[in-house]
């Protein structure tokens, strides 16, 4: 599919997404008004074959409901698959980059974060998962100036913190347990802007059919993978911190327990991570953790840290 014509697909379905229910008079209107209409409207036709196209290559639903004052389109709920599906994380992206592209008056008026270039391996990670081969990779960590080079089962990909990261089943881990008796981790997770080769090698390999990606980060903020138990974690929250948090919450499993003027209480059920640490941290004096007491002890001597090097 052309890249203009993915790019009308999405214009469609966020527009939709957008309003909700647009009658077929509103979508004509609102292409003419967009960088894409060029004020021209939009032909029934070509809307038609749009919903089509979107049907058949994004598989998503675009229905019409009758009412009393006409017929309304929308787009199905359940195409999307939720807010974890990456059909869905794809629209949403795609929406804003389609929207700059199809205005240039706004081209420069629009800035965006820098992401690391460890996207130069994303084609090749997605190729060996397609074909489940396994891949053998050259990886530096930050206190590592040569790299270790070893091979890998690639299991799925996953965006945190304006990275990219590759969770895979590391085959040096395998030997080593066995050579040793040892049950160490053998799911890794690597960035991959840290990584400076991919090889795709002739090996093949099967998923372990007990692993699943959303139980492995069960818990977890960021991409940051802990065994531990998940604990019950109670903040609170100051001034605008409170609706940081209740637009973007840290953890899916957050609630809101109590507000008033001044404060609001959050609890959540999570692992207690450096990811997790650092997120608290970076909302500084505008909230508190309350429990559990492990927690609020850990926050306590970081603070303490801190205050250690503004001191000097």
């Amino acid at each position: 599919m052309a890249g203009n014509q993915l790019a009308k697909y999405v214009w469609l379905v966020d527009i939709l997404r957008q309003y909700k229910h647009l009658t077929y008079k509103q979508i004509s209107e609102k292409w003419r008004d967009s960088g894409f209409g060029d004020g021209e409207l939009l032909s029934l036709r070509t809307f038609h074959n749009f919903r089509a196209g979107i049907a058949d290559s994004l598989g998503i639903d675009i229905e019409i409901d009758k009412s009393k004052t006409g017929y309304y389109y929308h787009v199905v709920d359940s195409s999307l698959d939720g807010n974890k599906s990456v059909r869905s994380w794809v629209m949403d992206s795609y929406s804003v980059l389609n929207q700059v592209l199809a205005d240039k008056k706004l081209e420069n008026r629009i800035q965006f974060e820098k992401i690391p270039s460890g996207n130069t391996w994303l084609s090749s990670f997605m190729q060996a998962m397609r074909e489940n081969k396994v891949v053998k990779i050259t990886y530096k960590k930050f206190s590592d100036d040569a790299g270790n080079t070893f091979e890998v089962e690639p299991y799925f990909l996953k965006v945190a913190n304006r990275r990219w990261y590759v969770i895979v089943r590391a085959l040096h881990y395998v030997e080593k347990n066995k050579e040793n008796n040892t049950h160490d981790d053998e799911i890794r997770v690597y960035a991959l802007d840290r990584i400076v080769n991919v090889e795709i090698t002739d090996k093949t390999f099967k998923i372990d059919k007990d692993f699943n990606a959303d139980e492995f980060y069960d818990g977890c903020v960021g991409v940051t993978h802990s065994n531990e138990e998940k604990q019950h974690v109670v903040i609170r929250a100051y001034g605008k911190a409170r609706n940081y948090m209740e637009t973007l919450p840290f953890h899916e499993s957050q609630r809101m327990v109590s507000s008033d003027e001044d404060t609001t209480l959050f609890e959540m059920d999570v692992k207690i991570t450096n990811d997790f640490l650092q997120l608290v941290m970076q909302q500084g004096e505008m909230i508190e953790v309350l429990e559990p007491e492990s927690v609020r002890e850990t926050m306590r001597e970081l603070a303490k840290t801190l205050t250690r090097y503004y001191e000097k």
